[in-house]
């Protein structure tokens, strides 16, 4: 790694560091010269024009200035959306058909860092192959600055909430929502979800109370919406008789779900349920070309595979990252998939992970069924899917992940255990009664660990053969 970049997690999950230590100004400014000119070799006609936004975090506002004074100096055009959900954004880069656009937030992690995140024409993250691209680039330092006449222009547009909301009101049926007028609990976490929450959902013909919904530059929770952290949202929903209450992250690409009871439900919830309402009839006739099957990544919970099964459709896995799903996703036709972190990717309105998308989708399956969340769930464990235990850790490791996956391999031969790798990402064991994992972050300094069983017993061994193995390992 470069020095400058020390500190740094670079990915096609976004360039991420602590403001003032590991993300400075120098970064900054090396990391928009290379999407700079990234941009200029990827075919651009005339002036390019990339959309800007940011999360609500207080470094939000200077770290987006730089870095749209620097595509104006290298001669692009920049439109100035302020403070949207990451998903928004990249809708408007699709739907003006811009040559791509920048996010400066740094989505679940805590307060003090923040990120860039890199969009494509067609209003996608750049995959791994461009991301490649870019962080060759940034070990270019030549200037792409141009003369006072060929400057780039900034402009400002406040209408990209709205826009996001009429291609829901545009692509899907919402009438059968709307009759339900439901009462719905919002906690955006003091983030940019709070800028469409209300618009959105109003549309849907909810009546909504809000908690942490004011934009302070801080957040009140912690940042991942974990069922932990969401005591104020659940009280709200009983204390206002809600049927649903929805949680997102600081730029509102996640959502988790707590029912009428007050009941935070896991994160892993919202994707399985979510692709339940996918498979429910009254879909539109624009999606019938998709195969059916869904995507997944290879750390989310088997709850999906089961719904896609008890559907008669394959659920295909793939990396960690919303790009590399939506590249499986294209190989695969899959019109439906997502992350088991809340993530939900419905391209039909938006091929990025959105938490709108998932709100729509609960709706959706609480309106068909005609049942109260929590019956709902219940009906996922006796109809579709067991119910499994998941423990999710995170961990320091400076070792040798080979040498612990090695550990691993050894530990279950010695028991007699049989299984199946999967090397897509990390390392991935399987089991006839559950599965775990190894990767390291994309966007934080340490190693996951996952462990999912059929028990809770079989998933703590599985979790504690992991950390022996990382002991092994260092």
């Amino acid at each position: 790694m470069t020095p400058f970049l020390a500190g740094i997690k670079a990915s096609v999950s976004g360039i991420r560091g602590i403001v003032g230590e590991s993300l400075t100004p120098p970064v900054v400014m090396r990391a928009v010269m290379a999407y700079a000119q990234w941009l200029a070799a990827s075919g651009a006609v005339g002036k390019p024009q990339v959309a800007i936004g940011r999360d609500t975090r207080s470094s939000g506002a200077c770290i987006q200035g730089l870095a749209a004074s620097l595509l104006l100096a290298c001669g692009i055009d920049v439109i100035d959306l302020g403070v949207v959900p990451t998903p928004t954004l990249l809708l408007y880069v699709r739907r003006k058909a811009l040559d791509g656009g920048i996010l400066i937030t740094a989505s679940h992690n805590p307060i003090q860092w923040n990120a860039l995140k890199l969009v494509k024409r067609g209003g996608q993250f750049l995959n791994e192959e461009d991301f490649a691209s870019v962080a060759r680039n940034m070990a270019d330092e030549t200037p792409l600055y141009k003369p006072a006449h060929l400057l780039g222009k900034i402009t400002s547009d406040d209408t990209a909430c709205a826009l996001h909301v009429e291609t829901f009101a545009r692509t899907l049926p919402l009438d059968a929502i709307r009759l339900r007028k439901f009462r719905v609990a919002i906690d955006p976490g003091n983030g940019a979800g709070a800028v469409m929450d209300a618009l959105f959902l109003n549309r849907l013909g909810c009546s909504i109370h809000t908690v942490h919904g004011a934009i302070t530059g801080d957040f009140e929770r912690p940042p991942e919406p974990k069922p932990e952290a969401l005591g104020a949202l659940s009280a709200l929903v009983v204390r206002e008789k809600c049927a649903v209450g929805f949680a997102q992250d600081p730029d509102a690409d996640r959502l988790v779900l707590v029912d009428e009871n007050g009941t935070a439900l896991s994160e892993e919830m919202t994707l399985a349920l979510s692709a339940w309402a996918y498979y429910l009839p009254s879909r539109s006739k624009k999606q019938e070309g998709a195969s059916g099957d869904i995507v997944v990544n290879v750390s989310t919970s088997r709850l999906a595979m089961d719904v896609a099964r008890h559907f008669g459709k394959v659920c295909h896995l793939a990396k960690v990252g919303e790009a590399n799903v939506l590249a499986a996703m294209t190989r695969h036709n899959a019109g439906f998939g997502g992350e088991g972190n809340g993530g939900v990717i419905y391209p039909l309105i938006n091929p990025c992970r959105d938490s709108f998308a998932g709100m729509y989708c609960i709706l959706k399956l609480m309106t068909y069924l005609r049942e109260p969340l929590s019956r709902i769930v219940e009906r996922l464990h006796t109809d579709i899917a067991p119910r499994y235990t998941m423990l999710k850790e995170k961990t320091e490791f400076a070792g040798d992940l080979e040498r612990a996956y090695a550990g691993l391999r050894k530990g279950c031969a010695a028991r007699g255990t049989v299984w199946t790798e999967n090397l897509l990402d990390g390392f991935r064991m399987d089991f006839a009664d559950g599965w775990l994992h190894i990767r390291e972050s994309n966007t934080e300094p340490a190693v996951r660990i996952i462990a999912e069983a059929n028990d809770a017993q079989t998933a703590r061994d599985l979790m504690a053969m992991m950390r022996a193995a990382l002991a092994d390992g260092v």
